[in-house]
């Protein structure tokens, strides 16, 4: 009897350790098979041309930006999970047990969104001097994984920056392209950012010209959609771009070298402003009163009324 229940005890140990391997095992293998799809055209979840950025980066934080994804039917996915940590996807791929390394964190959206933002930041255990990959996983109602996001994206919040693909460094990575967060970019506002004035302001972006791409983009964020609209190509030797703005708040450009290089996000914020108002001259038109012509009339008339009184009068 003894050795009886020791057979049975051990028969649900090794049963509960192969358990646990299966499921750890078709963990591993469902993203490694998510993954192996990427290359799929499919007009839902993430593909080649349907694909996450990064909006903004801090020393403090990095806000992640998706377009609200759709599933095959049409309907919007709400749910996704940001996985973040030091290793890109193939190098997890070879070995499955960097998995473990990786961070989650998981966003429920209303379904109202068109564009999505997902942060992260210190709470979220982020070393600033460390260099993150980040990837994000839609899924469903019943928090069923969808299609990966396509492109392994870095960042490193103490300096900054950040790009798509694999890290190769800052220097390797100016030669293809000028990086902005070197360029110094600073602004000023006329009149000043945050005194009132009426209608507008002048807003002057300046910056440091920096070796890498002759021509920088420059975009301003739709505060309504969160889409970034370019407003113009200039020369990176210009180092100075002006604009004229009659809103308030947050203004977040963002700044593209031309032929590739390490893009920037830049806050101005602008307060202060008023709508016209037409101010009258403070003059108002007196009308004449009792002009000369007027009185002599009344004379006449007064005269010739007492002449005629006279005149009963002496009958």
């Amino acid at each position: 009897m003894k050795y009886i229940k020791k057979i049975v005890i051990w028969v649900f140990v090794l049963s509960t350790l192969y358990f646990i391997l299966c499921t750890v095992s078709a963990q591993t293998v469902d993203l490694v098979n998510r993954l192996d799809d990427l290359s799929d055209e499919t007009t839902f979840w993430y593909n080649q041309t349907v694909k996450i950025s990064i909006k903004e980066i801090t020393p403090q934080k990095v806000v992640i930006q998706s377009p609200m994804i759709v599933d095959e039917l049409g309907g919007k996915i709400k749910k996704y999970t940001v996985m973040y940590g030091e290793y890109t996807m193939d190098q997890i791929i070879t070995d499955t047990n960097l998995i473990n390394s990786a961070k989650e964190k998981t966003f429920d959206f209303t379904g109202t969104e068109t564009v999505l933002d997902m942060e992260l930041n210190l709470y979220d255990g982020l070393d600033p001097n460390k260099l993150y990959y980040v990837r994000v996983i839609p899924k469903d109602i019943n928090w069923i994984g969808g299609q990966i996001s396509t492109q392994d994206l870095w960042f490193k919040l103490v300096d900054q920056t950040y790009g798509e693909g694999v890290y190769t460094g800052i220097v390797l990575h100016a030669a293809a392209g000028a990086n902005m967060s070197l360029a110094n970019i600073s602004h000023s506002c006329n009149p000043d950012c945050t005194i009132p004035t009426q209608g507008s302001k002048k807003i002057t972006l300046s910056w440091i010209a920096v070796a890498g791409s002759d021509m920088v983009d420059i975009y301003l964020q739709d505060s309504t959609n969160g889409i970034f609209n370019r407003l113009a190509t200039v020369n990176m030797s210009n180092e100075k771009y002006e604009l004229q703005t009659s809103k308030n708040g947050e203004h977040i450009f963002k700044f593209v070298p031309d032929n590739g290089g390490t893009e920037v996000h830049y806050v101005v914020n602008i307060w202060g402003i008023s709508a016209w108002t037409t101010v009258g001259t403070g003059i108002t038109k007196v009308p004449k009163t009792w002009p000369a012509e007027n009185v002599i009339a009344i004379l006449f008339i007064t005269l010739g009324l007492y002449l005629a009184y006279r005149k009963v009068y002496r009958k």
